[in-house]
């Protein structure tokens, strides 16, 4: 059996990466469908709470408020949760630091 080559990553450049992730994840995204109205929005339960806290992969983000600490907050406070979740929905603001993501555009060989 013959071994794999060991080939190194190509380079991009920040520019291009740049130029990707504001294709991919544009900053205003002017979506064409109407926003839902507050009437029409129906308030989380516990049980879609609880579903997702369980299904959250632990490990994913760094720092101490993470996964783990929204996974505990929902076990441990799971009235408080919902209905802080319930009242961001209905006033339809949530926090700027919900919105923003940093990505990491691993590079491929062609």
């Amino acid at each position: 059996m013959r071994e794999l080559k060991s080939v190194a990553p190509c380079d991009l450049s920040v520019d291009f990466k740049k130029c990707v992730n504001q294709e991919l994840l544009p900053a205003n995204n002017n979506c064409t469908r109407e926003p839902r109205t507050v009437e029409e929005t129906t308030p989380f339960t516990l049980a879609e709470l609880e579903i997702v806290a369980h299904n959250m992969k632990s490990g994913t983000a760094p720092g101490v408020d993470g996964p783990e600490a929204i996974k505990l907050a929902v076990k441990t406070v799971p009235d408080w949760i919902l209905a802080a979740m319930n009242a961001l929905l209905k006033s339809q603001k949530f926090p700027q630091e919900w919105k923003n993501s940093k990505s990491n555009i691993p590079a491929k060989e062609r």
